[in-house]
């Protein structure tokens, strides 16, 4: 799940902060890049792609953001932490001048 959710930083796709599956939800976000594994599809893997989520965010690995969208609604989206940015930037070296983070 990290890698997908990597993916979707470095293309600054947003990402929405409701982990139920649905409309609207992160899994439909997440279930368009080519990252995504096949283990979440189908009903039982939206609903254990659900709590890789909630596993990633007690981790520490991903937080909830309010944000304001451009016509000025509130709004959330996944983003990786900080601490999770360092690690995956020392980790990559070189390559991570491609990377591109929300904050």
């Amino acid at each position: 799940m990290m890698q997908v959710l990597q993916a979707a930083a470095k293309d600054s796709i947003t990402v929405p902060g409701n982990f139920n599956p649905g409309n609207g939800s992160a899994l439909q976000v997440l279930q368009m890049l080519k990252e995504y594994p096949t283990a979440f599809k189908g009903p039982r893997g939206r609903k254990r792609a659900g709590a890789a989520l909630m596993a990633l965010q007690r981790a520490g690995r991903i937080t909830v953001e309010t944000y304001r969208d451009h016509n000025r609604n509130t709004k959330t989206r996944v983003v990786l932490t900080r601490t999770y940015q360092e690690e995956l930037l020392a980790e990559l070296g070189a390559d991570a001048e491609n990377l591109c983070f929300s904050s």
